[in-house]
């Protein structure tokens, strides 16, 4: 695996060039932008590669895999904004979500100081994104990443399904 992680970087590069010029996003903010997804898109790596090695059979992966996803966009504030969550579900959910750090990033480095978007601030409140700035959200999934990393040497070092 250590092989797909300069080729997800490469891959990311060009996704990132053309999506950051096509959607014409602010300028100055690409270097968070591609760090950002490369970390976000290390870690799915992970996360799909660690669910794959602790299921038995790849039917089980499979099955796996949608409830993994299904987990952290949901908490991620795509489907729900943060503040429209239950008092019960807000003060732990959206903080084990990798993407939702990857997605507050990526809108407050748009939004904030934004002179295109005069109104880039009240968006911002209204994801309930205003908790951290992109800087303080950036380096977060590095911790996503390390984790789920770890998790997967382990699994693929101790986890063995062959039968002897």
């Amino acid at each position: 695996w250590f092989l797909q992680i300069p080729l997800v970087a490469i891959n990311s590069l060009i996704y990132c060039i053309i999506i950051y010029n096509m959607a014409g996003l602010v300028s100055g903010g690409f270097g968070l932008f591609y760090g950002v997804m490369v970390l976000t898109s290390w870690t799915g790596l992970f996360i799909c590669q660690l669910i794959a090695s602790v299921s038995p059979t790849s039917q089980s992966a499979i099955s796996g895999f949608p409830v993994a996803l299904f987990f952290t966009i949901t908490f991620a504030g795509y489907i729900i904004f943060l503040p429209s969550f239950p008092a019960w579900l807000s003060t732990w959910a959206p903080y084990i979500s990798f993407m939702r750090f990857s997605f507050q990033a990526l809108v407050n480095n748009e939004f904030s100081n934004n002179s295109n978007l005069p109104l880039g601030q009240e968006y911002i409140n209204m994801l309930g994104f205003d908790d951290y700035t992109a800087e303080q959200c950036a380096p977060v999934p590095i911790i996503f990443a390390l984790f789920f990393a770890t998790a997967l040497l382990i699994a693929l070092k101790y986890i063995n399904f062959e039968e002897r």
